[in-house]
């Protein structure tokens, strides 16, 4: 019971058992003791209003007990009227409903978590049925890829050993030739493609941090696409905006892999107009910018936001018009990531696009500097200067290559298959090399040896370099490559290796091997590979390799061919 101002007047046992209070503690006290602070001041204000005008008030009360603890009351509130018929004081009925409301509580806790789990088994679903869409129009997207280059190359193929097409022209053959290696190079960027991104999805990509010349790479690539370009009557430039640094340090193969990949795109999407590639350098974020621009069919938003998710295009007729696996840009921005930077896009339907390719870089005061310009291709040569306002003499044009770059060079293969033995033996004898073939480890390793056996000392040693297939029977290039540096093998050994990958290369130079190519094989890139360790026949970190006086029995191998 309270008086009209909220003084407590009275209370009975059972108000003291739920409250915690004593009476003697309750009387005399303002009623706001056992307030909680739950309740708003518009709530008060509404019980208050409806009892002063005489009217009783019923209602859900969350009271604090002298402990602290909170508990609910169902109240009841009632005027008591003198015989004057005015407030005298009034008069609290209350039902301990604490238990009730944590019930109600757990259910509505319940309840909010059913929606919850509900909502995110729906969002699973829908994230479910889209992947496997995806993974669908991927597969379907992947076969069609895959079919439509294999339909080429075995098509071809037959129409070239068919006994009934003896009568094609000479020219007639090169084309036919013609086509099938190039679907064969296309059906191999495919297997690159995913081979690339089930590496980046589980984290076993590795990469390097080496000395790489940026504007270099850029101009390789030019001169890659520069072909494709003209094919397509497009013009493809370069442009420095700023000054760049010589060197950087980054992955030079993965940014490669990058440029290549956005500079393809920019060509295989322009018909009309060109491509530049753009490099300038930000001084104050310290990053190296490579911005490919094209004049081609541009994306809308929507599309743009869809380009870096894995087995997307701008859309399904971008497939069916273009072809592509829809991996290569979700490829090209985990890699940037992984180096440190990114790959933005800017796009306008129907005017084009434009890639960038964000590396950050340090610079130094012994930095050197290409200076700002434009030219074409990937021919020219540029002056290095030590500051950005200086320029250097520019360096010397690189000499034409030889018609037979590799003429006098001893290589010993190691290879167990009979036909990449024979093409691989080809492209070398048309370089000017002499070529001796075993085929696994442990006959190459016995013919080093002085008595022919695995574990003899090696001879003087008439091969230059040594070419070794790494998954072979017998003795695979890992375990011949091992034994030979074991022995003291001083001179080059290069892996043959269908695993691409590059902890793949780690583990080859782990096994002592100087050098990396990979299958299917590319001749310049292997001939270039032998080349430069023609130049270089003896390893320097590694020690000689012993010198005794008997003869070599390859050297009448090598005479006899």
């Amino acid at each position: 019971m309270c008086d009209k101002t909220g003084r407590i007047t009275d209370v009975n046992l059972g108000f003291c058992r739920i409250s915690g209070y004593s009476r003697e503690e309750l009387l005399e006290q303002n009623h706001r003791i056992l307030s909680s602070g739950t309740h708003t001041q518009d709530f008060w204000l509404a019980m208050w209003h409806q009892i002063t005008t005489g009217n009783a008030w019923r209602g859900e009360v969350c009271n604090r007990a002298k402990d602290g603890s909170l508990y609910w009351v169902d109240m009841t509130i009632v005027a008591a009227l003198n015989s004057e018929g005015q407030i005298e004081n009034y008069v609290s009925m209350q039902f301990d409903i604490t238990a009730k409301k944590h019930a109600e509580a757990m259910v509505l806790q319940a309840q909010q978590e059913l929606i919850r789990a509900n909502t995110r088994a729906t969002q699973l679903a829908q994230e479910a049925h889209a992947a496997s869409q995806a993974k669908s129009e991927f597969l379907a997207n992947m076969s069609h890829e895959i079919r439509t280059p294999m339909t080429a190359i075995l098509g071809y193929a037959d129409v070239l050993a068919s006994e009934e097409n003896a009568e094609i022209t000479s020219q007639q053959r090169a084309e036919h030739l013609q086509t099938i290696k190039r679907h064969g190079e296309h059906l191999l960027a495919i297997i690159n493609d995913i081979l690339d991104l089930s590496k980046i999805e589980a984290d076993k990509m590795t990469m390097e941090c080496i000395p790489t010349e940026p504007v270099q790479i850029v101009q390789e690539v030019a001169s890659l696409m520069d072909f494709k370009a003209r094919e397509k009557g497009i013009d493809l430039e370069i442009r420095l905006e700023t000054s760049v640094p010589k060197s950087i340090h980054t992955d030079p193969v993965r940014m490669r892999q990058i440029v290549v990949n956005l500079v393809g795109n920019a060509i295989k999407f322009t018909d009309r107009g060109g491509v530049t590639i753009t490099l300038n350098y930000e001084s104050n974020e310290h990053a190296l910018r490579i911005a490919v621009a094209d004049t081609g069919i541009g994306m809308t938003a929507e599309q743009m936001s869809k380009i870096f998710s894995p087995f997307a295009q701008a859309d399904n007729s971008t497939t069916r018009r273009f072809g592509g696996t829809g991996l290569g840009l979700r490829i090209c921005k985990r890699l940037a990531c992984m180096l440190g930077g990114d790959v933005l896009v800017q796009s306008e339907s129907g005017k084009g696009s434009v890639f960038t390719l964000v590396l950050k870089c340090e610079t130094n005061v012994n930095q050197a500097w290409i200076p700002a310009g434009f030219f074409f291709g990937a021919t020219c040569d540029l002056p290095v200067a030590k500051d950005p306002s200086l320029l250097a003499t520019p360096a010397p044009s690189p000499p034409s290559a030889d018609q037979e770059p590799l003429r006098d060079l001893k290589i010993l293969l190691a290879e167990d298959g009979v036909d990449n033995a024979k093409l691989i033996t080809h492209f070398l004898k048309k370089a000017g090399a002499q070529v001796v073939v075993f085929e696994n480890g442990k006959l190459a390793l016995e013919s080093l040896t002085i008595d022919g056996t695995i574990d003899g000392a090696l001879k003087v040693p008439e091969v230059d370099v040594i070419l070794t297939d790494m998954q072979m029977p017998e003795m695979d290039g890992y375990a011949f490559a091992g034994k030979l540096r074991a022995k003291g093998w001083s001179r080059p050994i290069i892996a043959l290796t269908a695993h691409a990958m590059a902890d793949d290369r780690q583990k080859c130079l782990a096994a002592g091997c100087d050098d990396f190519a990979t299958k299917p094989i590319n001749k310049q890139q292997l001939v270039a590979t032998c080349a430069h360790w023609k130049e270089n026949a003896v390893r320097s970190p590694r020690a000689n390799a012993p010198v005794c006086d008997h003869l070599s029995n390859l050297t009448e191998v090598f005479a006899s061919q």
